[in-house]
């Protein structure tokens, strides 16, 4: 379910019960860009709006592709029970929710409204110890609004977060590792990239999100993954002390030349080189 809905001059969309794995790159740019740009539908007339609304997304253990978790802060409930539906009888909860969010709308909206007016009167101090990338100004804020409140535990959970659930980047990086192992720093097309990684079976080892029903189009949904989620990226190919080496070795997967329109050289090469 969307829901979009005005509050006090700024907009909050809304999506519950979600019960899928979050994944795309046009919700990564809505929440990220202060301007978004976009094609009327029924008309060819491109369209741009201020973006300033905030993104809530409501679900189960939600899981978040590696462009979206960095663009968000979990909020978590722990019912301490297994299955809160059905072992949380509404007995044991000391309030109807709804029923008490709605009397009690005005109070909590003056509560809001004495934090940020505390922060305004203490100078508007900004927290410079935690931030989210991208959302500084807003991490600048936020924190200096509840570090004014002495309200402690902002962002304190985002490390944590990202360290335990980026699947994604985990994947991405054995497969870079996989390729320096196999290729060092030659150069290499996606088609080698794909027939060095392939099972006996025809199917890619590494879960990476390519499409296709043939080889063809596998091959293309990978260059296309390869251009927007590798290039730019810098691994960690080989841990310090690792077999092979006793030094850590970084490598980014940078484009070297480009043989047509469509087909591009690839290599494994240093942060530091030249070539990127």
């Amino acid at each position: 379910m969307i829901t979009a809905s005005l509050i006090g001059g700024a907009h909050m969309i809304f999506l519950d019960n979600i019960n899928h794995k979050v994944a795309s790159g046009h919700l990564a740019a809505a929440l990220t860009v202060g301007v978004w740009k976009d094609r009327i539908l029924g008309e060819s007339t491109i369209t741009a709006v201020p973006n300033s609304a905030t993104w809530v997304l409501a679900g189960n253990n939600l899981q978040f592709s590696n462009e979206l978790m960095r663009r968000n802060v979990p909020i978590r409930l722990d019912a301490n029970v297994a299955n809160p539906t059905l072992d949380r009888p509404m007995s044991t909860f000391k309030h109807d929710l709804t029923v008490w969010l709605k009397e009690n709308r005005a109070n909590l909206l003056w509560a809001c409204h004495v934090l940020g007016l505390n922060w305004i009167q203490k100078g508007r101090p900004h927290n410079v110890q935690k931030h989210v990338h991208s959302f500084d100004a807003w991490s600048r804020v936020m924190g200096g609004i509840f570090e004014a409140a002495g309200i402690d535990g902002f962002l304190d959970n985002i490390q944590n977060y990202l360290g335990n659930r980026d699947e994604d980047i985990d994947v991405i990086r054995d497969f870079a590792k996989h390729l320096f192992e196999k290729f060092d720093t030659q150069k290499m097309t996606v088609r080698e990239m794909y027939e060095n990684s392939t099972n006996p079976f025809g199917k890619l080892d590494y879960d990476l999100p390519i499409s296709g029903n043939n080889e063809h189009a596998q091959i293309i949904s990978l260059g296309k993954f390869i251009q927007t989620q590798m290039v730019g990226c810098t691994f960690r190919i080989r841990e310090a002390g690792e077999v092979g080496g006793t030094d850590e070795v970084l490598g980014k997967l940078v484009k070297i030349r480009q043989r047509n329109p469509s087909a591009y050289v690839w290599s494994v090469l240093p942060p530091q080189s030249p070539k990127n």
